[in-house]
This record gives C-alpha cells, sequence and structure tokens, in this order.
C-alpha cells in the first residue's frame, strides 16, 4: 500500500498541523468569553457559541471525513 501511506503522510503534513493550530487559537481566543457574567459577555456569547461549533465540526469533517470518502473512492488506485 505505497499509495495509501504517501496519501496518508502528505495529508497528515498539509493539513492536520495548521487544522490543530486553527481550534486551539480559536478556542483560546472564545473560551474566556463564553464563560464570562458581564453583560457584555451575554453579546459575545452568542457570536462565540456558533463560531466554535463551527470550528470544531469543520476540523472534524477536514481531518476524518474528507480523507475517509477519498480513500473509500479511490481505493483501487491507493494499492
Amino acid at each position: 500500500m505505497p499509495g495509501f501511506r504517501a496519501f496518508n503522510q502528505a495529508y497528515r503534513i498539509k493539513l492536520f498541523g495548521p487544522s490543530i493550530i486553527d481550534i486551539t487559537v480559536i478556542s483560546a481566543v472564545f473560551m474566556p468569553k463564553m464563560c464570562g457574567d458581564d453583560d457584555e459577555v451575554e453579546v459575545i456569547r452568542r457570536i462565540a457559541a456558533p463560531v466554535l461549533g463551527g470550528i470544531v465540526s469543520a476540523t472534524v469533517l477536514a481531518l476524518a471525513a474528507i480523507p475517509a470518502v477519498y480513500l473509500l473512492q479511490n481505493r483501487e488506485q491507493m494499492t
């Protein structure tokens, strides 16, 4: 399975690192705003919750679902 190994290595290098960095930074920015109790935080909380949900779902989609579909469609070529 040299094709699978090459795909796996290239995918991990190009996408895994930046995706984890993105989710870490965005979570670090919005988590304190989600946990606050001020009146100002109420407005920010309504913005932060969808942003966090979107970035988590986009990361899962990019790191798990898309490669799985690609590998299933191209399994004959990967061998």
